[in-house]
């Protein structure tokens, strides 16, 4: 990868400011930015069910998990989102650099 690619150019300018882009993680993601293994598998699926286009049977044939393993990891994702993000592009977004710019919560 090189600097014009956009996802190096994107971790670039939301890494300017580790502090803030770090708070901007916590809030979009909440408790799925916190350590541990279930946060990570839970991550992972969003990830790929975003990359997928939302797409849960797709996203599960990439994980090589059950389509409902998929779609009962991002319903669970989904409940409790009154105080964070809800937004699918943010939510996408902050997975992404979350790979790049770990927060401790």
């Amino acid at each position: 990868m090189t600097y014009t690619d956009p996802q190096v150019a994107l971790v670039d300018l939301l890494t300017k400011d580790a502090a803030t882009t770090r708070r901007w993680i916590l809030d979009v993601l909440g408790p799925y930015a916190a350590p541990g293994e279930q946060a990570r598998v839970a991550r992972e699926t969003l990830a790929v069910y975003f990359s997928c286009g939302e797409n849960a049977v797709r996203a599960a044939e990439l994980l090589g998990v059950h389509r409902n393993t998929v779609r009962q990891r991002v319903d669970r994702f989904w409940k409790g989102r009154e105080s964070h993000s809800s937004d699918g592009l943010q939510i996408a977004l902050a997975l992404r650099v979350y790979d790049d710019l770990p927060v401790e919560s």
